[in-house]
């Protein structure tokens, strides 16, 4: 009860009341897997990643094949840099739980920073067959497109994924990259605006809409 009860704060977005609801939960069942893993993404979303790093390797010690800790895991060592590291987790992640979509995508994003495009672009195309209404993953397989240079494709595939989740900032923020490479300006400022309304602290797309606008 009091681990729901904590992830229903952490739905309301009270982040200090779930950490110390899924804090007294495992006080009381110190095994609860669910909620050090919850914790873990608590610590993570506010940035103090060695208490997240702590939350999910207690959770792998009490359950060495939970793939969901492995992945979250990774997830650290890749926002400190640790690209290898975080390769090697999602793997082991996908290993424990070969139909973990969202580790195919993670282990994409991995493999995409470490140069490896086809190997990423793998990745993403696994994660849409175990999910073809996955928005992220069409986010990032047409951030490839875009990398790679084919910008018809990657705004093809950027409007698919608005499409499936039309909340979805960075894909509006990045269709307005490849909308400007083209130079359809008026539409790549009207994306960086849609973006800003749906995230209004995103640092890119103030940026990105300045220079379209200084264009």
């Amino acid at each position: 009860a009091y681990n729901n009860l904590a992830s229903s704060h952490m739905q309301l977005g009270q982040t200090h009341e779930a950490i110390e609801t899924y804090q007294m939960a495992l006080v009381l069942n110190p095994a609860l897997v669910d909620a050090h893993c919850n914790l873990g993404n608590l610590f993570k979303a506010q940035g103090q990643l060695d208490e997240a790093r702590r939350s999910y390797l207690e959770a792998i010690r009490i359950k060495p094949d939970f793939a969901i800790a492995w992945s979250n895991l990774a997830g650290v060592f890749k926002d400190e840099g640790q690209v290898a590291t975080a390769v090697a987790y999602y793997r082991e992640a996908i290993r424990l739980c070969p139909r973990f979509a969202d580790a195919y995508s993670n282990l994409g994003n991995a493999l995409k920073e470490q140069g490896a495009l086809g190997e990423a672009v793998q990745c993403y195309q696994t994660a849409l067959r175990l999910r073809p209404d996955f928005a992220i993953a069409h986010g990032n397989l047409a951030s490839v497109y875009y990398d790679q240079g084919e910008m018809e494709r990657a705004i093809r595939t950027f409007r698919y994924a608005i499409q499936l989740e039309p909340n979805f900032p960075d894909a509006y923020n990045n269709l307005g990259n490849a909308l400007r490479e083209t130079g359809e300006l008026d539409d790549a400022i009207e994306c960086y605006r849609t973006t800003l309304r749906l995230k209004p602290d995103h640092p890119r797309a103030y940026n990105n809409l300045g220079n379209a606008m200084k264009d």
